[in-house]
């Protein structure tokens, strides 16, 4: 099944569930109408409202139903009444179904492929105040749960298990309506639990974990006349989400059964953050989690492969749309403490010569660039097949990079400036200005245990010893340093030396 037809189908059903689409104070009618409104930007057909009857304080909806197709994924299912009550003080209190159905179909063949899978709620509270142009959705359950009922696959069933279960959940979402609408969210859970097993071609597989303390934070400003095939339409009127998960401890434990015997896999975090962005000046995500630790063990290894680190991050960040002055973007690689397990060093280091000290490995790029077109707008993205350039460089930083391991590390910043009026200079690259200072520790001495491992590696060993002679200058025991610099007159220096 392509994982975007399930997640719009998620998205929809979410829309109701953490009340992004309603409203509240004048009537239930109000917020009826509202939620239209907001479900209209998926598309026509794709959300149906059942028969509307008003009984006193009470509206009911009789169903709502999903349909559509997406990437030849078809997602159907229905939630039966939804009644949305008048309290009297100014709220409306929605209540919905403890269970609903909905189906996954493969609709690009008729081989019979689908899954039907249940969405249960246990104790879901929903309780909206606040005005119709101004409102606060409260909601809470003790559980959210998903559950495959049945699966198929070219018409044969597939002996698979999967639950999901969301427990504790409060959810706080604050909407101004307006040209623009904005969503502040805030969303804890106490933990998530995941079951998973399937067998197929003489392999069982099961997969279990937990995730805790959950928060998922942000917010989401949408213009209201905003359609999801105009992306780039939209961001230009406004589109702009954020959004940060944060996690605690975690353990995610999988085996594998085959014929040759049992691989077991687990891993394990103390904390975790991801943290994403998109307007139309920018796209930006990060990760990072701390206290991970990983463990195989079976058949295929010869012994039990045991990790940890410390912590770990990936971050990314890039203009979107075309700039009249230069946008900034970065990149980076943070791994920090990486712990690999003597039987592992053993394999390679088996007379124990090279210190098994954590590894560390830090990268961190940053700058500017000046855009020349909308990245999110296809038709401008189609002139680069005629040749367009979408860009131009206009900085470049490295603020960090760090490389530690086995008692030798090397670590190097530096900054760059480029002249895209001189691509002559350079043999068609804008001529740079700046300069890049590396410092190296404990390198000849990682060389010199390297040749008494004896590995058919002498002549790079040599190569690499004649590098350092040639390029870096000693300043201590053991301990070199190298300056690369361009200077505004296109003259390139190494340690204040003329190269070029």
């Amino acid at each position: 099944m392509k994982k975007y037809s399930m997640l719009k189908g998620a998205v929809c059903i979410a829309a109701l569930t953490t009340a992004q689409a309603a409203y509240a104070d004048i009537s239930p009618e109000e917020v009826l109408d509202n939620w239209k409104q907001q479900l209209s930007s998926y598309g026509d057909g794709v959300v149906t409202f059942g028969n509307e009857v008003r009984n006193g304080d009470t509206l009911t909806v009789e169903s709502l139903t999903f349909d559509f197709d997406e990437d030849g994924v078809q997602f159907s299912g229905q939630i039966d009444a939804i009644d949305l009550t008048e309290n009297g003080d100014g709220t409306v209190t929605v209540t919905i179904p403890e269970k609903a159905t909905f189906m996954f179909t493969d609709s690009t063949t008729q081989t019979g492929s689908m899954a039907t899978i249940d969405l249960t709620q246990i104790g879901l509270k929903m309780l909206i105040s606040g005005t119709v142009d101004n409102q606060i959705v409260e909601t809470a359950a003790n559980q959210i749960g998903l559950t495959l009922v049945d699966a198929m696959e070219n018409g044969v069933a597939v002996p698979a298990e999967f639950s999901m279960n969301i427990n504790d959940v409060y959810v706080y979402n604050e909407v101004a309506m307006g040209d623009l609408i904005r969503s502040d969210n805030t969303t804890t859970a106490g933990s998530v639990d995941l079951i998973a097993a399937i067998t197929a071609d003489g392999t069982t597989t099961d997969l279990s974990g937990q995730v805790t303390q959950l928060e998922l934070s942000g917010y989401s400003v949408m213009p209201a006349t905003y359609q999801q095939d105009d992306f780039s339409g939209a961001l230009m009127d406004g589109f702009d989400v954020a959004t940060t998960l944060s996690t605690g401890p975690s353990t995610i434990i999988a085996t594998v059964e085959q014929a040759d015997g049992t691989t077991s896999v687990a891993t394990s975090a103390e904390s975790g953050q991801m943290s994403m962005s998109v307007n139309k000046d920018g796209f930006e995500i990060s990760a990072s989690s701390t206290g991970r630790a990983f463990q195989v063990m079976g058949p295929g290894a010869p012994m039990p492969v045991n990790l940890s680190v410390e912590s770990y991050g990936l971050n990314f960040a890039m203009p979107l749309s075309a700039t009249d002055e230069p946008a900034p973007f970065a990149a980076g690689i943070d791994l920090v403490g990486l712990d690999i397990s003597d039987d592992i060093w053993a394999i390679v280091d088996g007379a124990n010569l090279l210190p098994h000290d954590p590894i560390t490995v830090q990268a961190q790029l940053s700058g500017t660039g000046t855009l020349f077109m909308d990245l999110t707008d296809p038709a401008q993205m189609a002139a680069l097949d005629q040749g367009a350039i979408p860009g131009e460089l206009n900085s470049a930083s490295l603020d960090t990079l760090l490389i530690s391991v086995a008692g030798a590390s090397i670590d190097a910043t530096g900054a760059f400036t480029f002249d895209n009026a001189d691509m002559v200079t350079f043999g068609g690259f804008p001529r740079p200005v700046g300069q890049i200072t590396a410092h190296g520790q404990g390198l000849n001495g990682l060389m010199d245990k390297l040749g008494m491992m004896g590995l058919p590696i002498s002549e790079q060993i040599a190569g690499f010893r004649m590098m350092l002679g040639m390029f870096t200058t000693a300043v201590g025991e053991d301990e070199v340093t190298t300056t690369l610099e361009i200077n505004d007159t296109a003259q390139v220096l190494l340690n204040g030396n003329r190269i070029q």
